[in-house]
Protein backbone atom coordinates (compact mmCIF):
# COMPACT_ATOMS: atom_id res chain seq x y z
CA UNK A 1 0.00 0.00 0.00
CA UNK A 2 2.75 2.59 0.95
CA UNK A 3 4.69 2.29 -2.55
CA UNK A 4 1.25 2.38 -4.41
CA UNK A 5 0.59 5.84 -2.28
CA UNK A 6 4.14 7.12 -2.98
CA UNK A 7 3.70 5.75 -6.80
CA UNK A 8 0.58 8.08 -6.89
CA UNK A 9 1.48 11.34 -4.94
CA UNK A 10 4.71 11.00 -7.11
CA UNK A 11 3.06 11.86 -9.80
CA UNK A 12 2.22 15.13 -8.87
CA UNK A 13 5.17 16.41 -7.20
CA UNK A 14 9.00 16.39 -7.75
CA UNK A 15 9.94 15.77 -4.22
CA UNK A 16 10.62 12.47 -2.47
CA UNK A 17 7.61 10.66 -1.15
CA UNK A 18 8.98 10.50 1.98
CA UNK A 19 6.24 10.79 4.81
CA UNK A 20 2.55 11.07 4.48
CA UNK A 21 -0.21 11.08 7.10
CA UNK A 22 -2.38 8.41 7.30
CA UNK A 23 -5.23 7.22 9.37
CA UNK A 24 -7.44 4.13 9.13
CA UNK A 25 -11.10 3.89 10.85
CA UNK A 26 -13.97 0.80 11.09
CA UNK A 27 -15.77 2.53 7.86
CA UNK A 28 -12.83 4.97 6.26
CA UNK A 29 -9.12 5.70 5.25
CA UNK A 30 -8.21 9.27 4.75
CA UNK A 31 -4.07 9.57 3.43
CA UNK A 32 -3.09 13.02 2.98
CA UNK A 33 0.39 14.89 1.92
CA UNK A 34 1.31 18.38 1.71
CA UNK A 35 3.63 19.30 -1.10
CA UNK A 36 4.05 22.09 -3.59
CA UNK A 37 2.55 21.13 -6.88
CA UNK A 38 5.15 21.06 -9.87
CA UNK A 39 3.65 18.17 -11.99
CA UNK A 40 -0.25 17.70 -14.04
CA UNK A 41 -0.27 13.82 -14.90
CA UNK A 42 -2.07 12.72 -17.76
CA UNK A 43 -5.95 10.68 -16.90
CA UNK A 44 -4.41 7.53 -17.73
CA UNK A 45 -1.42 7.98 -15.76
CA UNK A 46 -3.69 8.81 -12.94
CA UNK A 47 -5.64 5.85 -13.25
CA UNK A 48 -3.03 3.55 -13.76
CA UNK A 49 -1.29 4.87 -10.62
CA UNK A 50 -4.49 4.52 -7.93
CA UNK A 51 -3.76 1.93 -5.33
CA UNK A 52 -5.62 -1.20 -5.27
CA UNK A 53 -8.41 -1.26 -2.83
CA UNK A 54 -11.36 -3.77 -2.64
CA UNK A 55 -14.02 -3.80 -5.16
CA UNK A 56 -16.96 -3.34 -2.06
CA UNK A 57 -14.64 0.24 -1.58
CA UNK A 58 -15.11 3.05 -3.13
CA UNK A 59 -12.40 5.89 -4.05
CA UNK A 60 -11.45 10.07 -3.81
CA UNK A 61 -9.00 12.12 -4.87
CA UNK A 62 -8.83 15.69 -4.05
CA UNK A 63 -6.39 18.45 -4.58
CA UNK A 64 -6.64 21.31 -1.70
CA UNK A 65 -5.32 24.79 -1.90
CA UNK A 66 -3.09 25.75 0.92
CA UNK A 67 -6.13 27.15 2.34
CA UNK A 68 -7.87 23.98 2.51
CA UNK A 69 -10.27 24.70 -0.56
CA UNK A 70 -10.95 21.74 -3.13
CA UNK A 71 -9.71 22.62 -6.47
CA UNK A 72 -9.69 19.17 -7.81
CA UNK A 73 -12.47 16.19 -6.90
CA UNK A 74 -12.79 12.77 -9.06
CA UNK A 75 -13.68 9.50 -7.37
CA UNK A 76 -14.21 5.44 -8.36
CA UNK A 77 -17.63 6.54 -9.44
CA UNK A 78 -17.17 9.04 -11.57
CA UNK A 79 -17.15 6.84 -15.30
CA UNK A 80 -15.04 8.72 -17.83
CA UNK A 81 -12.54 10.88 -16.09
CA UNK A 82 -11.91 14.60 -17.83
CA UNK A 83 -8.05 15.61 -17.82
CA UNK A 84 -6.42 17.26 -14.67
CA UNK A 85 -5.92 20.98 -16.76
CA UNK A 86 -7.92 22.42 -14.55
CA UNK A 87 -5.11 22.65 -11.87
CA UNK A 88 -2.20 23.84 -13.49
CA UNK A 89 -2.96 27.34 -12.23
CA UNK A 90 -1.94 25.93 -9.11
CA UNK A 91 1.50 25.01 -10.40
CA UNK A 92 4.54 25.46 -8.06
CA UNK A 93 2.06 26.31 -5.12
CA UNK A 94 1.13 24.67 -1.96
CA UNK A 95 -1.13 21.85 -2.14
CA UNK A 96 -2.55 19.16 -0.20
CA UNK A 97 -3.18 16.08 -1.78
CA UNK A 98 -5.82 13.82 -0.18
CA UNK A 99 -6.54 10.25 -1.27
CA UNK A 100 -9.62 8.80 0.47
CA UNK A 101 -11.38 5.40 0.98
CA UNK A 102 -14.77 4.44 1.97
CA UNK A 103 -15.72 0.81 3.67
CA UNK A 104 -18.36 -0.79 3.01
CA UNK A 105 -19.46 -4.11 5.11
CA UNK A 106 -20.51 -6.49 2.68
CA UNK A 107 -21.46 -10.49 3.42
CA UNK A 108 -19.87 -10.01 6.90
CA UNK A 109 -16.27 -8.94 4.84
CA UNK A 110 -14.51 -5.32 5.90
CA UNK A 111 -11.46 -4.54 4.26
CA UNK A 112 -7.92 -3.11 6.51
CA UNK A 113 -5.31 -0.79 4.54
CA UNK A 114 -2.75 -1.11 6.68
CA UNK A 115 -3.20 -3.60 9.94
CA UNK A 116 -0.69 -1.39 12.36
CA UNK A 117 -2.55 1.45 11.54
CA UNK A 118 -5.64 0.03 12.56
CA UNK A 119 -4.64 -1.55 15.28
CA UNK A 120 -3.44 1.82 16.69
CA UNK A 121 -7.02 3.63 15.80
CA UNK A 122 -8.39 0.64 17.69
CA UNK A 123 -5.80 0.95 20.84
CA UNK A 124 -6.65 4.68 20.73
CA UNK A 125 -10.46 4.01 20.84
CA UNK A 126 -12.12 4.70 24.48
CA UNK A 127 -13.53 0.97 25.68
CA UNK A 128 -17.20 2.49 25.83
CA UNK A 129 -16.73 3.89 21.66
CA UNK A 130 -14.71 0.25 20.92
CA UNK A 131 -17.76 -1.84 22.19
CA UNK A 132 -21.01 0.40 20.81
CA UNK A 133 -18.59 0.03 17.05
CA UNK A 134 -18.30 -3.55 17.17
CA UNK A 135 -21.76 -3.58 18.63
CA UNK A 136 -23.29 -1.81 15.82
CA UNK A 137 -21.45 -3.95 12.68
CA UNK A 138 -21.40 -7.51 14.07
CA UNK A 139 -23.96 -9.59 13.39
CA UNK A 140 -23.41 -13.23 13.59
CA UNK A 141 -19.55 -12.77 12.37
CA UNK A 142 -17.04 -10.25 10.82
CA UNK A 143 -14.35 -10.86 8.50
CA UNK A 144 -11.73 -8.00 8.42
CA UNK A 145 -9.53 -8.50 5.17
CA UNK A 146 -6.31 -7.20 4.61
CA UNK A 147 -5.65 -5.94 1.46
CA UNK A 148 -2.56 -5.73 -0.30
CA UNK A 149 -1.00 -7.30 2.69
CA UNK A 150 -0.10 -10.50 4.08
CA UNK A 151 -0.58 -11.45 7.75
CA UNK A 152 -0.61 -14.60 10.15
CA UNK A 153 -4.76 -15.04 10.42
CA UNK A 154 -6.40 -15.17 13.81
CA UNK A 155 -9.99 -15.53 14.58
CA UNK A 156 -12.04 -15.71 17.37
CA UNK A 157 -15.39 -17.24 17.63
CA UNK A 158 -17.24 -14.70 15.56
CA UNK A 159 -14.91 -12.21 14.31
CA UNK A 160 -11.13 -12.67 11.73
CA UNK A 161 -8.20 -11.30 10.98
CA UNK A 162 -7.16 -12.58 7.66
CA UNK A 163 -5.10 -11.73 3.89
CA UNK A 164 -6.75 -10.86 0.84
CA UNK A 165 -8.75 -13.63 -0.99
CA UNK A 166 -8.24 -16.14 2.36
CA UNK A 167 -11.16 -18.07 2.63
CA UNK A 168 -12.13 -18.91 6.55
CA UNK A 169 -15.58 -20.15 8.04
CA UNK A 170 -16.51 -18.87 11.67
CA UNK A 171 -18.96 -20.93 13.71
CA UNK A 172 -20.04 -17.43 15.24
CA UNK A 173 -21.99 -17.52 18.39
CA UNK A 174 -24.98 -19.76 17.87
CA UNK A 175 -26.89 -19.10 20.77
CA UNK A 176 -26.32 -15.76 21.73
CA UNK A 177 -30.02 -14.63 22.64
CA UNK A 178 -29.98 -17.16 25.24
CA UNK A 179 -26.70 -16.78 26.18
CA UNK A 180 -27.42 -13.25 27.20
CA UNK A 181 -31.07 -13.95 28.65
CA UNK A 182 -29.10 -16.32 31.17
CA UNK A 183 -26.72 -13.17 32.08
CA UNK A 184 -29.37 -10.50 32.33
CA UNK A 185 -30.94 -11.54 35.62
CA UNK A 186 -27.32 -11.53 37.96
CA UNK A 187 -25.47 -8.52 36.35
CA UNK A 188 -26.72 -4.89 36.80
CA UNK A 189 -25.71 -2.94 33.82
CA UNK A 190 -26.60 0.35 34.80
CA UNK A 191 -27.34 2.83 31.32
CA UNK A 192 -24.51 1.05 28.88
CA UNK A 193 -25.63 -2.74 27.85
CA UNK A 194 -24.00 -4.56 24.71
CA UNK A 195 -25.03 -7.61 23.09
CA UNK A 196 -21.51 -8.61 21.94
CA UNK A 197 -20.23 -11.63 24.25
CA UNK A 198 -17.01 -12.26 25.07
CA UNK A 199 -16.27 -15.03 23.04
CA UNK A 200 -16.71 -12.32 20.40
CA UNK A 201 -13.46 -11.19 21.29
CA UNK A 202 -11.67 -14.03 23.22
CA UNK A 203 -8.22 -15.65 21.27
CA UNK A 204 -6.54 -18.18 23.54
CA UNK A 205 -3.08 -16.75 22.49
CA UNK A 206 -1.83 -13.29 22.24
CA UNK A 207 0.40 -13.70 19.37
CA UNK A 208 0.68 -10.32 17.52
CA UNK A 209 -0.37 -6.45 18.29
CA UNK A 210 -4.35 -6.44 16.77
CA UNK A 211 -4.61 -10.04 19.10
CA UNK A 212 -3.09 -7.63 21.98
CA UNK A 213 -5.87 -5.44 21.43
CA UNK A 214 -8.49 -8.07 21.10
CA UNK A 215 -7.79 -9.43 24.30
CA UNK A 216 -7.26 -6.05 25.91
CA UNK A 217 -11.18 -5.55 24.77
CA UNK A 218 -12.00 -9.13 25.48
CA UNK A 219 -10.61 -8.75 29.59
CA UNK A 220 -12.65 -5.89 30.18
CA UNK A 221 -15.78 -7.27 28.65
CA UNK A 222 -15.12 -10.55 30.85
CA UNK A 223 -15.50 -8.63 33.78
CA UNK A 224 -18.37 -7.11 33.29
CA UNK A 225 -19.89 -10.69 32.90
CA UNK A 226 -18.55 -12.46 35.81
CA UNK A 227 -18.98 -8.81 38.21
CA UNK A 228 -21.99 -7.71 39.85
CA UNK A 229 -22.64 -4.11 39.35
CA UNK A 230 -20.99 -2.59 36.22
CA UNK A 231 -20.92 1.50 35.52
CA UNK A 232 -19.30 2.29 32.10
CA UNK A 233 -18.60 6.00 30.49
CA UNK A 234 -16.34 7.59 27.98
CA UNK A 235 -13.38 8.00 30.48
CA UNK A 236 -14.12 4.98 32.91
CA UNK A 237 -15.05 1.63 33.90
CA UNK A 238 -16.28 1.05 37.39
CA UNK A 239 -16.71 -2.51 38.65
CA UNK A 240 -18.08 -3.87 42.10
CA UNK A 241 -17.95 -7.68 42.90
CA UNK A 242 -20.08 -9.25 45.53
CA UNK A 243 -19.07 -12.40 46.88
CA UNK A 244 -17.20 -13.92 50.15
CA UNK A 245 -15.28 -9.94 49.95
CA UNK A 246 -17.17 -7.11 48.55
CA UNK A 247 -14.07 -5.40 46.29
CA UNK A 248 -14.79 -2.41 44.37
CA UNK A 249 -12.40 -1.03 41.38
CA UNK A 250 -12.14 1.90 38.84
CA UNK A 251 -10.55 1.94 35.48
CA UNK A 252 -9.48 4.50 32.99
CA UNK A 253 -10.86 3.45 29.88
CA UNK A 254 -10.36 6.95 27.67
CA UNK A 255 -8.26 4.46 25.58
CA UNK A 256 -8.25 0.83 25.24
CA UNK A 257 -4.59 0.30 25.72
CA UNK A 258 -4.81 1.46 29.18
CA UNK A 259 -7.19 -1.54 29.87
CA UNK A 260 -3.76 -4.29 30.67
CA UNK A 261 -4.71 -7.49 31.82
CA UNK A 262 -2.31 -10.68 31.43
CA UNK A 263 -3.20 -13.56 29.56
CA UNK A 264 -3.30 -16.23 32.01
CA UNK A 265 -6.01 -14.27 34.47
CA UNK A 266 -8.01 -13.63 30.95
CA UNK A 267 -7.90 -17.31 30.58
CA UNK A 268 -8.79 -18.02 33.96
CA UNK A 269 -11.59 -15.18 34.09
CA UNK A 270 -12.91 -17.31 30.38
CA UNK A 271 -13.13 -20.41 32.03
CA UNK A 272 -15.04 -19.59 34.35
CA UNK A 273 -17.16 -17.64 32.04
CA UNK A 274 -17.99 -20.82 30.07
CA UNK A 275 -18.46 -22.28 33.05
CA UNK A 276 -21.15 -20.25 34.44
CA UNK A 277 -23.32 -20.75 30.82
CA UNK A 278 -22.24 -24.63 30.24
CA UNK A 279 -25.41 -25.35 31.88
CA UNK A 280 -27.31 -25.86 35.23
CA UNK A 281 -28.57 -23.01 37.53
CA UNK A 282 -26.88 -20.00 35.90
CA UNK A 283 -27.75 -18.04 39.00
CA UNK A 284 -26.14 -20.38 41.49
CA UNK A 285 -23.40 -20.61 39.61
CA UNK A 286 -22.48 -16.84 39.35
CA UNK A 287 -22.77 -16.58 42.99
CA UNK A 288 -20.66 -19.62 43.69
CA UNK A 289 -17.73 -18.30 41.22
CA UNK A 290 -18.14 -14.64 42.55
CA UNK A 291 -17.34 -16.19 46.16
CA UNK A 292 -14.08 -17.69 45.02
CA UNK A 293 -13.33 -15.06 42.87
CA UNK A 294 -13.75 -12.24 45.51
CA UNK A 295 -11.36 -14.36 47.83
CA UNK A 296 -8.67 -14.59 44.92
CA UNK A 297 -8.83 -10.92 44.14
CA UNK A 298 -6.32 -8.36 45.88
CA UNK A 299 -8.22 -4.90 46.42
CA UNK A 300 -6.28 -2.69 43.97
CA UNK A 301 -5.85 -5.49 41.49
CA UNK A 302 -8.19 -8.00 39.08
CA UNK A 303 -5.31 -10.23 38.12
CA UNK A 304 -5.85 -14.02 39.30
CA UNK A 305 -2.59 -15.31 40.54
CA UNK A 306 -4.33 -19.20 40.49
CA UNK A 307 -6.21 -21.33 38.78
CA UNK A 308 -9.81 -20.99 40.48
CA UNK A 309 -12.16 -23.46 38.12
CA UNK A 310 -11.07 -26.21 40.27
CA UNK A 311 -12.02 -24.27 43.82
CA UNK A 312 -16.00 -23.10 41.76
CA UNK A 313 -16.85 -26.76 40.45
CA UNK A 314 -15.97 -28.49 43.78
CA UNK A 315 -17.61 -25.68 45.76
CA UNK A 316 -20.84 -25.98 43.40
CA UNK A 317 -20.60 -29.90 43.94
CA UNK A 318 -20.88 -29.56 47.77
CA UNK A 319 -23.70 -26.83 47.17
CA UNK A 320 -25.44 -29.53 44.68
CA UNK A 321 -25.14 -32.19 47.35
CA UNK A 322 -26.52 -30.17 49.72
CA UNK A 323 -29.28 -28.98 47.92
CA UNK A 324 -29.96 -32.79 47.42
CA UNK A 325 -30.31 -33.53 51.41
CA UNK A 326 -32.33 -30.44 51.49
CA UNK A 327 -34.39 -32.06 48.67
CA UNK A 328 -34.69 -35.17 49.86
CA UNK A 329 -35.65 -33.82 53.55
CA UNK A 330 -38.32 -30.78 52.23
CA UNK A 331 -39.87 -34.28 50.15
CA UNK A 332 -40.41 -36.49 53.02
CA UNK A 333 -41.94 -33.25 54.92
CA UNK A 334 -44.22 -32.99 52.24
CA UNK A 335 -45.09 -37.10 52.09
CA UNK A 336 -45.66 -36.43 55.70
CA UNK A 337 -47.88 -33.51 55.27
CA UNK A 338 -50.18 -35.08 52.28
CA UNK A 339 -50.69 -38.18 54.68
CA UNK A 340 -51.73 -36.10 57.24
CA UNK A 341 -54.17 -33.94 55.00
CA UNK A 342 -55.83 -37.14 53.66
CA UNK A 343 -56.47 -38.51 57.29
CA UNK A 344 -58.00 -35.05 57.63
CA UNK A 345 -59.81 -35.43 54.57
CA UNK A 346 -61.10 -39.03 55.75
CA UNK A 347 -62.51 -37.83 58.88
CA UNK A 348 -64.46 -34.97 57.39
CA UNK A 349 -65.86 -37.63 54.83
CA UNK A 350 -66.46 -39.89 57.73
CA UNK A 351 -68.14 -37.17 59.94
CA UNK A 352 -70.49 -35.93 57.14
CA UNK A 353 -71.46 -39.47 55.73
CA UNK A 354 -72.69 -40.18 59.74
CA UNK A 355 -74.47 -36.80 60.55
CA UNK A 356 -76.65 -37.92 57.23
CA UNK A 357 -76.95 -41.81 58.19
CA UNK A 358 -78.49 -40.79 61.99
CA UNK A 359 -80.54 -37.73 60.49
CA UNK A 360 -82.07 -40.30 58.22
CA UNK A 361 -82.10 -43.09 61.18
CA UNK A 362 -84.39 -40.40 63.08
CA UNK A 363 -86.94 -39.94 60.43
CA UNK A 364 -87.14 -43.67 59.76
CA UNK A 365 -87.89 -44.38 63.80
CA UNK A 366 -90.29 -41.90 63.84
CA UNK A 367 -92.56 -43.56 60.88
CA UNK A 368 -91.75 -47.34 61.94
CA UNK A 369 -93.15 -46.19 65.35
CA UNK A 370 -96.61 -44.84 64.33
CA UNK A 371 -97.13 -47.64 61.74
CA UNK A 372 -96.08 -50.28 64.75
CA UNK A 373 -98.19 -48.52 66.90
CA UNK A 374 -101.29 -48.66 64.11
CA UNK A 375 -100.57 -52.28 63.67
CA UNK A 376 -100.60 -53.64 67.56
CA UNK A 377 -103.87 -51.19 68.02
CA UNK A 378 -107.19 -52.13 66.08
CA UNK A 379 -107.56 -49.99 63.95
CA UNK A 380 -105.66 -48.81 60.87
CA UNK A 381 -102.73 -47.76 60.85
CA UNK A 382 -103.13 -44.60 58.85
CA UNK A 383 -105.64 -43.37 61.52
CA UNK A 384 -102.87 -42.41 63.45
CA UNK A 385 -101.36 -40.15 60.33
CA UNK A 386 -103.40 -37.37 61.83
CA UNK A 387 -103.44 -33.83 61.45
CA UNK A 388 -101.08 -32.82 64.13
CA UNK A 389 -98.81 -35.80 63.54
CA UNK A 390 -98.38 -34.99 59.54
CA UNK A 391 -97.35 -31.47 61.07
CA UNK A 392 -94.47 -33.20 63.40
CA UNK A 393 -93.67 -35.32 60.01
CA UNK A 394 -92.83 -32.05 58.52
CA UNK A 395 -91.40 -30.07 61.23
CA UNK A 396 -88.78 -33.41 61.40
CA UNK A 397 -88.63 -33.07 58.01
CA UNK A 398 -87.67 -28.72 57.63
CA UNK A 399 -85.32 -29.83 61.10
CA UNK A 400 -83.27 -32.77 59.02
CA UNK A 401 -83.28 -30.72 56.11
CA UNK A 402 -81.62 -27.59 57.77
CA UNK A 403 -79.54 -29.88 59.67
CA UNK A 404 -78.13 -31.84 56.20
CA UNK A 405 -77.91 -27.99 55.19
CA UNK A 406 -75.25 -26.62 58.27
CA UNK A 407 -73.72 -30.41 57.83
CA UNK A 408 -73.02 -29.43 54.04
CA UNK A 409 -71.82 -25.78 54.88
CA UNK A 410 -69.59 -26.98 57.38
CA UNK A 411 -68.18 -29.87 55.26
CA UNK A 412 -67.73 -27.27 52.41
CA UNK A 413 -65.75 -25.10 55.25
CA UNK A 414 -62.94 -27.24 55.58
CA UNK A 415 -62.64 -28.64 52.51
CA UNK A 416 -61.78 -25.10 51.43
CA UNK A 417 -59.51 -24.69 54.62
CA UNK A 418 -57.38 -27.96 53.38
CA UNK A 419 -57.49 -26.86 50.01
CA UNK A 420 -55.62 -23.43 50.88
CA UNK A 421 -53.46 -25.62 53.59
CA UNK A 422 -52.19 -27.49 50.43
Amino acid sequence: MEKQISKLFSLFTQEEISKYEYYETLSFVEIRYRTSLNFIPSSDDFLKAIPHISSRDKWEFKVLSEYEETVYSTHSDVGQMDELTEIEVYIDTPVSLKFYITKNNENAYLSIYKIDKFNEYLQGLPLMIFLNEFNSILSSKLIFECINDTIQSISTSSIAFISENEQLELPGVQDRLNRLKKCAGSIHWGTFHVNILPEDLYLSEDSSPIAHTLCSACGALLCMYLFDYISLTSSQLHLKIDGFKSLNYTFDVTKLSNFIMDHKTLNRYYETYEWILSGGYVSDKYSIARNIISINLHPSSIALSSNIIDSIRSNFRIYEKDNVQQYIQLRNEISNLLIDLQSKINEIVEGYANDFKNNLLVLISFFASVIVFGVISKDSPFVYFSNQVIILSWAFLLISYLYLRYSKREFSKKKGFLLQTI
